[in-house]
């Protein structure tokens, strides 16, 4: 017999010794591995239990529950409603006279979608603002006039190779026209097209109404003040809306959704 094979002999009965000896562990301590499995499970739910309702009880106090009565089950886990929340809480917190629609959705005419969704409008004594909310993380490229706009990241972790992924994505001031588009069928006015971005997106260009949140804080509050006859219909526009809202139906809102997915597939293959 060679060298080699008395060595795979040797290597394959120690293997067997230490399957069996686990196996013996196993069965004489089964009990006490049991125990411990147990408590590892307990404390992964009491864990999450606790997470799940110390995060709910932090969203209750937060001003955007208090006007919406979202519930939090609707909102947890959502990808984007962590930036719209934060967006909306500091623009009640540095503009303490605005009132902001949130989710708005109204029917659309003559359009692949049959409703538009609007992230925020918000009502202050400066103006009606329209807001796009965008949180990638990545380097955005994009011009006004371009269709669409994309946003590269990298993936993968630093010891491998990382690699840049691409993703395109309708450009936000012209989905942010079609909106206005929409609202002015309701309800003719001087709407302000902005998208805000995250800090964590840098954008190549430079766009006026495209910025951070705190940027457009500064814009709109040293915007001129409305007269007020202005203030007047500003005020009855949020009504209005508030009324048109159907964001609150959730029969309207899934077809919404799934219209989309459906457009998503049929014009992007």
């Amino acid at each position: 017999m060679s060298r080699k094979s008395r060595y795979d002999n040797q290597k394959s009965k120690k293997l067997l010794a230490a399957i069996v000896l686990v196996i013996i562990f196993i069965i004489a301590f089964y009990k006490y591995i049991l125990i411990v499995l147990g408590t590892l499970v307990i404390a992964w739910l009491l864990y999450v239990t606790i997470k799940y309702w110390i995060l709910k009880r932090n969203y209750q106090k937060m001003q955007y529950y208090i006007d919406t009565q979202i519930p939090f089950k609707k909102i947890y886990r959502k990808k984007g409603k962590r930036f719209e929340i934060d967006c909306y809480e500091i623009l009640k917190t540095e503009l303490k006279e605005c009132k902001i629609l949130t989710n708005l959705i109204i029917p659309r005419l003559n359009a692949v979608n049959e409703f538009a969704e609007i992230d925020l409008i918000v009502f202050y004594n400066t103006g009606i603002y329209v807001l796009e909310l965008k949180d990638y993380k990545g380097y955005v490229y994009g011009k006004k006039e371009n269709y669409k706009w994309s946003v590269g990241y990298s993936v993968g972790s630093k010891k491998n190779n990382r690699e840049t992924k691409v993703y395109e994505f309708q450009n936000p001031i012209k989905q942010n026209e079609g909106h206005i588009s929409d609202l002015n069928r309701i309800k003719s006015y001087d709407y302000k097209n902005y998208v805000i971005f995250s800090k964590t997106m840098d954008f190549n260009s430079y766009i006026p109404n495209v910025l951070t949140i705190d940027k457009f804080i500064e814009i709109i509050k040293s915007n001129k003040t409305l007269p007020q006859s202005d203030l007047i219909e500003r005020e009855s526009i949020y009504e209005l809306l508030r009324k048109y809202d159907l964001g609150n139906d959730d029969n309207i809102k899934n077809q919404h959704i799934m219209r989309q997915q459906y457009n998503n597939k049929k014009y992007n293959n």
